[in-house]
């Protein structure tokens, strides 16, 4: 009450103020002066972005093609963003990320026995992550543009800074991409192969493989980045009609 009363006097003592002044003796109010402590965080937070994606490895560009191993799912860029975070396991999200049994129990003991069932897949599964760090995607499209004469290539719009792919199963881990300049370009000297490229191109008929170094996880993100080692480009069929390396 003693302070509903405070404020009905300031308010009072306020309007009294205001009668005895004319609006030629209102001061102006000033706009606030733009702050640059804003724009300098988000500068600072996007050098320190950079910093650590420049220390983040790089991959071996003389592994052979046929070591790299299959990425295909949602459930296997969780466990590879696990590994290369270094962050403890949330292993009751994981659960529900990996078992529909787990994920539609309502019974709270029954959902303890069951996790404790699981933890040990889950910790050899981030364990074997850590190895399996090169991988391939197969992509239905390749979104190669005409060929360009002048540059005896393929303009090769497959990946942009920026952009991302991800799995139906699990869509809440992305796949990233970074060092990706090499791959503007598919570079094709034999006219013939050219030719047999753009006539598939304009048919919707190409597909392409990607060959990925998993290099590190963005700070507190879901992400993994990644970087391109090789692209083949292919037929419907699977057969390498060219291969754009750094």
């Amino acid at each position: 009450m003693k302070y509903l009363l405070t404020l009905t006097t300031l308010s009072a003592a306020l309007a009294l103020t205001a009668c005895g002044k004319s609006d030629g003796d209102t001061p102006k109010t000033e706009a606030p002066k733009p702050s640059l402590s804003d724009a300098s965080k988000s500068k600072v937070e996007e050098k320190a972005k950079e910093t650590i994606a420049a220390k983040a490895p790089r991959g071996d560009k003389a592994k052979a093609l046929n070591e790299y191993v299959e990425l295909d799912s949602g459930k296997q860029l969780m466990f590879l963003n696990l590994a290369l975070s270094g962050m403890p396991a949330d292993y009751s999200a994981i659960a529900n990320n990996i078992s529909r049994n787990y994920n539609n129990e309502s019974d709270n003991f029954k959902k303890n026995d069951m996790l404790k069932a699981l933890k040990p897949g889950i910790d050899q599964e981030i364990e074997g992550a850590k190895s399996r760090r090169y991988v391939y995607m197969d992509l239905s499209d390749t979104p190669l543009e005409t060929f360009d004469f002048n540059q005896s290539a393929f303009p090769m719009k497959l990946l942009s800074s920026g952009s991302y792919r991800y799995f139906n199963d699990i869509y809440g881990y992305k796949a990233e991409f970074d060092h990706i300049e090499p791959f503007a370009l598919l570079k094709v000297s034999d006219e013939n192969v050219a030719r047999e490229i753009e006539q598939l191109r304009t048919k919707y008929q190409l597909q392409a493989r990607m060959y990925l170094f998993a290099m590190d996880v963005p700070v507190g993100s879901n992400n993994v980045r990644f970087e391109p080692m090789a692209i083949e480009i292919r037929d419907k069929q699977g057969r390498v009609l060219a291969t754009a390396k750094p």
